[in-house]
């Protein structure tokens, strides 16, 4: 490239690009993961991958419905779970949304569930089948 035709000469080319800082690497902090304070609710771990991939593939709003039925396994310790529509709040997940998720995810096996009029369903977790 012919810088001539800018009408600029070498000297003042090389006094403007001093003046322009170089790219510098920025280096990564590294942070320690956020933690549940005293009193603060939180998702009882490990959560088996294999487990949420194919929970993923029960439609929209899944994850969060696995979310759930994982945080009130750990909230009540127990398996089965009872999914009531306090526990669905805290995600503001809708009834209806839940029963449809839940079915699909009853349809591909990774749990069985028990639905009753007037009742919370009852949500017993399994695991993955093997394919």
């Amino acid at each position: 490239m012919d810088l001539g035709k800018f009408g600029a000469t070498s000297e003042e080319i090389a006094t403007y690009q001093k003046g322009i800082p170089k790219k510098t690497s920025r280096k990564r902090v590294q942070r320690d993961v956020p933690r549940h304070g005293s009193g603060d609710r939180f998702i009882k771990g490990p959560i088996p991958m294999e487990w949420m991939r194919a929970a993923n593939t029960c439609g929209r709003r899944s994850v969060s419905v696995a979310i759930v039925i994982w945080f009130a396994a750990g909230l009540q310790r127990s398996n089965p779970v009872k999914l009531s529509q306090t526990v669905l709040a805290e995600l503001g997940i809708p009834s209806r949304t839940a029963k449809r998720v839940l079915e699909r995810m009853q349809s591909i096996g990774i749990v069985e569930v028990e639905f009753h009029r007037g009742r919370s369903p009852l949500v017993t977790i399994l695991d993955v089948p093997v394919r």
